[in-house]
């Protein structure tokens, strides 16, 4: 576990110690102006201090993220679309797992058919067949079924 900006704490509560990120450490230390920050983005910048390693999460991905408050509105939107499509990307990684311990993986969630092996191995995270899928696409992306 790293700290590249010092900002890892212990709160003390009844005797028990807990650690946490100091967002304020984090920002005097230099990692941008994070008070102006959303809530939201504040969170996430928490994580990324948390589960600084220097491989999955670098000192550079927190400056990233931490000096997008000050970026200008174009930037911050492709900043958002990409966490917004990495978070889905999580998620639909997280439902195929759900269905694999449920043991429904590979079954299509509208039709209840098996779903071909080739598309799976093309997108691990289907839920559909891809007739099915086809259908839900014509009609928008509209059915009875969430598409997680």
């Amino acid at each position: 576990m790293m700290n590249s900006f010092g900002s890892k704490s212990t709160l003390t509560v009844g005797g028990s110690q807990f650690d946490y990120f100091s967002l304020e450490l984090a920002e005097q230390a230099g990692a941008g102006a994070i008070a102006r920050m959303p809530f939201s983005l504040k969170v996430m910048l928490e994580n990324l201090l948390r589960f600084e390693d220097g491989s999955t999460v670098s000192k550079n991905d927190i400056l990233a993220l931490a000096r997008s408050a000050g970026a200008a509105p174009e930037d911050k939107e492709i900043a958002f679309r990409l966490t917004e499509r990495e978070s889905q990307i999580v998620a639909d990684i997280d439902q195929a797992l759900l269905r694999i311990r449920e043991g429904s993986y590979g079954v299509c969630a509208r039709c209840q058919n098996p779903i071909d092996e080739r598309r799976l191995e093309a997108l691990p995270t289907a839920r559909y067949d891809a007739q099915c899928q086809a259908i839900i696409e014509s009609q928008n992306g509209e059915d009875d079924l969430p598409t997680l």
